[in-house]
């Protein structure tokens, strides 16, 4: 297929001589689409974009007649839509397809386009701006009102010639989800969850009831891959369980994937052709030459889900150490001025990973992941961070490449500072009070409300209890703990008396 606008990217492979290359599955394994459609706008849709866009592969045709159904009055029929689908197949074209239809065809359409990460708003942001600006098109550009390009108030707003008085114009507006997302959105009537699997409740619940005053059709929809062990998920996984066992009648559900997690022991030969089953966009975008070199460099598991669209058995999961409202109601706005009173440092349990938090002792204590990073590129960087500190305690911890650091900071001849190095006992002191710190709101942590979730909250919203010994003690453990368990050791070695012991080498 040809694209009319040769920057899009998602302009399948052109036609070449030989034999006809094999291609992905245009037909979902799994499909749910409500009853009694009269008609759907979706081949209408598909010509407005191949007319002054692109064209669209005959998967993505699918899910616009789906999402674009209408009964006997008119009405959309899918209200709530979910889409999931290995990476990189083209979903964003589907849905941006749906949008641009959307803005052209209804001037009470007011679309907000949410996504976890804020590149990925700018990414879709800039692609329906070129669309809308390209002079090759005077009739689309005669409709721009206005474009927003301030940093995270992006947004395309329209006008209608024909329906001028009546309502205020089409629009669609990107928002990095953040923990005041609603904030502003106030005539909202079609939302995208895209990066659906990182997708939380709160966030959800922050903007799901701003539809009702909508004067048009109400649509939502989930797109996403299947969630990963550092994802959230539970958002995705309810609303793709709802939609398979218990669909309301205007759910539609679309998904490409197997069923069933292929053997530790298979070959590429064994998974090739689950390969084509599961990605729509394979031979076309992308290529099965590729794809066996993704899966020789990653676990059955890992390939499966990323690849093969496999989701994961729900699994009974284990019990969070913080409340994320307890967490949040010590987020500040206002991040003290002074000087740190102590820094933790924790590698984490394989040695790949390292975070630096600081702890200053102001009227609240305050917590700051300074730096996590990995350490294939070593530690230099902390010696050095060791040594311009020297006036502050600074707590190192791990099995794996604490005791190399301290010996590495210890031996320079320019170090007279202070390390502290916890004991289990220590670690177990350290967790415990950072849990009641933030129970008893004797914690902050900086978190203006228009910030997207960082790396610190995300570990320690995460964060379950690890046994340490056989008492009953314990620490931080889950998928990503060890910001959280810097944070902890920062805070701990800030108190009063957390440096008076002797130092003591840990063995866990």
């Amino acid at each position: 297929m040809v694209a009319r606008a040769p920057s899009t990217s998602y302009r399948a492979g052109g036609a070449s001589a030989g034999p006809a290359r094999r291609t992905g599955s245009q037909v979902p394994r799994l499909a749910v689409a409500p009853p009694g459609a009269a008609y759907s706008e979706g081949p209408d849709a598909s010509e407005l974009c191949r007319a002054y866009w692109f064209e669209l592969d005959e998967w993505q045709d699918r899910l616009l007649d789906a999402w674009l159904s209408r009964d006997a009055d008119g009405r959309l029929l899918v209200l709530t839509a979910g889409l999931a689908c290995p990476r990189q197949n083209g979903k964003n074209g589907a849905v941006e397809a749906l949008e641009f239809y959307l803005l052209v065809t209804d001037p009470a359409a007011n679309i907000l386009h949410t996504a976890h990460r804020v590149k990925t708003c700018k990414k879709v942001f800039r692609r329906l701006v070129k669309v809308f600006t390209d002079k090759r098109h005077p009739e689309i550009l005669a409709l721009v009102r206005q474009i927003r390009f301030t940093n995270g108030e992006e947004g395309i707003y329209l006008w209608h010639p024909d329906h001028i008085g009546e309502v205020e114009g089409a629009s669609i507006e990107y928002s990095a989800r953040s923990r005041s997302a609603a904030r502003g959105f106030e005539k909202i009537s079609h939302i995208v969850y895209d990066e659906a699997q990182e997708l939380t409740d709160e966030q959800v619940e922050a903007l799901l009831f701003t539809l009702g005053a909508s004067e048009t059709d109400r649509f939502v929809l989930y797109m996403g891959t299947p969630p990963g062990p550092n994802c959230p998920g539970e958002v995705f996984g309810r609303t793709r369980r709802r939609a398979l066992s218990d669909p309301t009648p205007h759910t539609a559900w679309h998904e490409w994937s197997v069923k069933d997690l292929p053997a530790p022991d298979s070959t590429f030969d064994d998974v090739e052709d689950l390969v084509y089953e599961t990605n729509p966009a394979m031979g076309t975008r992308l290529s099965i030459e590729f794809t066996r070199e993704e899966f020789a460099n990653a676990s059955v598991e890992g390939f499966a889900r990323e690849r093969l669209g496999w989701w994961a058995p729900v699994e009974k999961a284990a019990e969070r150490v913080f409340d994320p409202g307890e967490w949040e109601a010590c987020s500040t706005a206002d991040a003290p001025t002074g000087a740190a009173s102590a820094f933790g440092v924790k590698f984490g349990a394989s040695g790949a990973e390292v975070a630096l938090c600081a702890c200053v002792m102001a009227e609240v204590p305050y917590v700051e992941l300074i730096e996590c990073r990995g350490t294939n590129r070593g530690t230099a960087w902390l010696r050095d961070f060791a040594l311009a500190n020297q006036g502050v305690p600074i707590a190192i911890d791990g099995k794996s490449g604490a005791q190399a650091l301290r010996d590495r900071i210890e031996l320079d001849p320019d170090f007279e500072g202070e390390l502290v190095t916890p004991t289990p006992a220590d670690v177990i002191s350290a967790s415990s009070g950072m849990l009641n710190s933030v129970r008893e709101r004797d914690l902050s942590w900086y978190g203006p409300d228009d910030a997207p979730e960082d790396r610190l909250t995300a570990s320690v919203l995460s964060v379950t209890r690890r046994p340490i010994g056989s008492g009953g003690g314990w620490g931080f453990g889950g998928d990503d703990p060890t910001p959280a368990e810097a944070a902890a050791l920062a805070l701990w070695a800030a108190r009063p008396t957390a440096t008076d012991d002797e130092e003591m080498e840990v063995f866990f």
